[in-house]
């Protein structure tokens, strides 16, 4: 059985869930600094580009299969 990113949600998500996991992970884990600025930067900067791949991608016509 072959994997299918467009049935996980498409390979944009699965980047930007991995991301977010990790990056959950290294703030859970002290990591990153304590204050957490590191960590919402990342996660912003994460969701901006999710967002701005959508948008490009409906700009060009890309379709769903």
């Amino acid at each position: 059985m072959a994997l299918s990113f467009t049935r996980l949600g498409g390979r944009r998500f699965i980047v930007t869930m991995g991301a977010g996991i990790m990056t959950t992970l290294l703030q859970w884990f002290g990591k990153l600094d304590p204050s957490g600025s590191t960590y919402a930067l990342v996660i912003t900067a994460t969701v901006g580009a999710y967002i701005a791949g959508g948008t490009m991608d409906n700009k060009n016509g890309v379709t769903k299969p």
